[in-house]
Formats: structure tokens, C-alpha cells, sequence
């Protein structure tokens, strides 16, 4: 059982891995450019008078990228792509490792610890008062919405990330850990 959503894929596709790397640097906006000390406001009304940016965003190193999804909503289960480019046996493989983003990782963190505290708060006040608090479902409840919710919408944003890197690079998934 995973205590978080991640997924690691293996594309396999008959095109170079310059090419490769071509293409996601063709899809790719500079973080730089997004984050040049410009204030916020300025990067919303850039955002929205330039709706036509690519899809990505992040860097490309040598054999490797490190990109994200733009999207036009609020999703803090965007995944990050950590992606390698290696030449094997003719052909090349791309590895991808779709996580979440640090940050995220801490909050869920904290949030479920907050939420297992109240509900051993309230359980040892139940047991040790002899009485039944109808509070105590609540924990267990609101940790399963926030489980199922942190894996639903961090698959949702996934999917289509792997079926566009799938088209883009004219490649088949040879291997997938969800």
C-alpha cells in the first residue's frame, strides 16, 4: 500500500534522445522566465493576456528534465516530472518519477498528524469518561476524504501528462509503478 501517490514510468520510443530532449524543450517555459522577481500580480495579468504558453513548465540539464504542468486552476497535487534520457539496446528509454511537490508532502504531513491527535484526544476522552462522543467518527472520516482526495487528483493530473508524453515522443510505456 502506497502512503502516497507517485508513479514511476518507462517510455520507450525509436527517436534519439537529443530528439527527445528537443521535444520536451519545445513544451517546456523557462521557470526563470515565470519567476524573474516580477510580482504577482504581474505574472496574473501576463498569464491571462498570454494564454498561448506552452504546456510545461521547468528546466532541461544534459539527459535530464525536471517540468511540471501549467494549468489554468489550482491543483496542489500537480505532479512534478523528474525524467532521464538514456540510449539502450538501440532504443531509447525515457525514465520518468512523477511526485508530488515537497511542500505538499509537509502539508499532508501535518495535516494528518493534527487530525490523528484530535482523534486520539478524543478517543482517550471517551475511554477514560466511560461515555460514547459521537465526534470520534470524525477523524477517521475526514483522514480517508484527504487520502482519497491527495491520490484522485494527483492521478487525475498525472494521466494526462503520461498521455501526452506518450503522443509527443512517439512512445509506448514498456513498464509503469503506480
Amino acid at each position: 500500500m502506497k502512503l502516497l501517490p507517485y508513479e514511476d514510468i518507462i517510455y520507450e520510443t525509436k527517436l534519439e534522445p537529443e530528439e527527445v530532449l528537443k521535444k520536451i524543450d519545445n513544451i517546456t517555459e523557462s521557470e526563470t522566465f515565470h519567476k524573474a522577481n516580477k510580482p504577482i500580480l504581474y505574472q496574473t495579468i501576463w498569464y491571462f493576456k498570454n494564454r498561448r504558453h506552452k504546456p510545461y513548465i521547468g528546466s532541461i540539464d544534459e539527459n535530464s528534465f525536471n517540468i511540471r504542468r501549467i494549468i489554468d486552476y489550482r491543483n496542489s497535487f500537480n505532479p512534478r516530472i523528474y525524467g532521464t534520457v538514456e540510449k539502450e539496446s538501440g532504443k531509447t528509454k525515457v525514465y520518468i518519477k512523477m511526485r508530488l511537490q515537497t511542500l505538499v508532502i509537509a502539508f499532508i504531513i501535518v495535516w494528518f498528524a493534527f487530525i490523528i491527535q484530535f482523534f486520539l484526544g478524543i478517543l482517550t476522552t471517551s475511554i477514560k469518561g466511560q461515555t460514547f462522543i459521537p465526534f470520534i467518527f470524525l477523524p477517521p472520516v475526514m483522514l480517508a476524504i484527504a487520502y482519497a482526495a491527495t491520490f484522485y487528483f494527483f492521478n487525475s493530473e498525472s494521466r494526462h501528462s503520461k498521455r501526452y508524453l506518450a503522443q509527443l515522443l512517439e512512445a509506448k510505456i514498456t513498464e509503469s509503478e503506480t
